[in-house]
């Protein structure tokens, strides 16, 4: 199914780095547009099980970050009862905001809409220009030649914790791709025989020049507000497009994920897929997942590197990481790494032991990652890496076979 290697017929050093040649995958137009995968009358036989969200991230030199995800359907914020009357994603759309902030902490927003007709998406006849507006938020695409896209980004959140407002996120970004879109191979992470179902990672922007502002304001335990407000300078952005019409759970324990900036330049996407080899539960569906380690490395505007032929190994122990505010208790490695054994490449990640954002049964770290190339020379820079267990998540919606 997946051509592993496209075209990886020369791999030689040239000065500090090796230069792999081979073909890239184009981002299409049909690849970034919103399908609407919740849209019952569209898809009656599996949008209560699909997922869709659009996820973008701002890393700032001095350790300050930002994710923001339109969602819609929402997968994270389906209940118990949602699952089990079959009603599944279906009628779940929001915009989530998480940030960290160096003296301050985290920042968690999630505006979570049960009117899916709050979700409205409008493109150009070309689909070369859209928008996606959720309730008070929206996100705007205009391509910009070469394969590049930037997105302008409004932020106007309600804040909710259940039904009660506890704060608003508001906010002006602005994303300058500067680099190609990317994905491997066809984009497809896991599908049935035929493709019937399916899911997908889209990379539109590996890299983007990131401009503008936020603000988080937070009720206090004292009845006040907790304003932290940022001015985005000194900047990297990044952009990835999720969808599929089946849970991504159904093939997956989980992933881990990260990308990185180095100091000269090469930007590093990565992903490591904890593929499962039978269903959570019986009868449920199964789906197999395609390759389980991805590696794309671009160096100043080269794609040097797009392989899922790749080992993975966790090097040393993991760190038991409990976290009582935010609920969760999780095996995170504290290294691990990537080795190409064509090229010599290694991408290696060390984790802290700390986090930028966790949830029950996610967490998200900046952490450090080098690349070493064939000559045995190192580049490094500032990662964001993030590690999602798919059965701490049934926990937390209270499944008692993960109790």
């Amino acid at each position: 199914m997946f051509n592993f290697y496209r075209v990886a017929i020369l791999c030689f050093c040239l000065g500090n780095f090796f230069v792999l040649s081979l073909s890239a995958s184009e981002v299409t137009r049909d690849d970034e547009r919103w399908h609407d995968l919740g849209n019952k009358k569209l898809y009656p036989a599996t949008a209560s099980n699909s997922y869709e969200w659009f996820y973008f991230d701002v890393q700032q030199q001095d350790g300050t970050q930002l994710a923001v995800s339109f969602l819609g359907p929402n997968t994270f914020d389906v209940s118990m009862q949602d699952i089990l009357s079959g009603a599944g994603t279906s009628g779940h759309v929001g915009v989530v905001a998480q940030a960290y902030v160096p003296g301050v902490g985290q920042l968690q927003c999630f505006d979570s809409v049960l009117d899916p007709a709050q979700l409205v998406y409008k493109e150009n006849k070309d689909a070369s220009a859209w928008q996606l507006s959720i309730e008070g938020s929206q996100v705007s695409m205009q391509e910009a030649g070469k394969g590049k896209r930037n997105y302008s980004m409004d932020l106007n959140m309600n804040c909710q914790l259940g039904a009660t407002v506890v704060g608003a996120v508001t906010g002006h970004l602005y994303f300058e791709g500067e680099l190609p879109g990317w994905k491997h191979n066809d984009g497809i992470l896991f599908s049935t025989s035929g493709g019937a179902l399916y899911g997908s990672w889209i990379v539109p922007v590996p890299r983007a020049k990131v401009s503008g502002h936020y603000k988080f304001s937070m009720l206090n335990q004292n009845g006040g507000t907790d304003s932290t407000e940022v001015k985005i300078q000194h900047a990297t952005g990044y952009h990835d497009h999720n969808r599929g019409n089946v849970p991504m759970s159904v093939g997956n324990e989980g992933w881990v994920w990260g990308r990185a900036v180095t100091k000269n330049g090469k930007t590093v996407v990565y992903a490591h897929l904890n593929g499962k080899s039978q269903p959570d539960f019986p009868g449920d569906q199964f789906v197999p997942t395609g390759p389980s380690n991805i590696v794309y490395l671009n160096d100043g505007g080269r794609e040097v590197l797009d392989s899922d032929q790749v080992d993975f190994q966790i090097v040393g122990n993991e760190y038991d990481f409990t976290d009582a505010n935010f609920g969760i208790d999780m095996m995170i490695p504290l290294q691990y790494k990537f080795t190409d054994p064509k090229s010599g490449l290694v991408v290696e990640a060390v984790m802290p032991k700390t986090a930028s954002t966790t949830m029950p049964f996610y967490i998200r770290q900046e952490s450090r990652l080098s690349v070493s190339d064939c000559h045995g020379k190192v580049d490094s820079g500032d990662l964001i890496n993030e590690q999602i267990e798919f059965k701490l998540f049934f926990k937390y919606l209270g499944f008692p076979v993960f109790q």
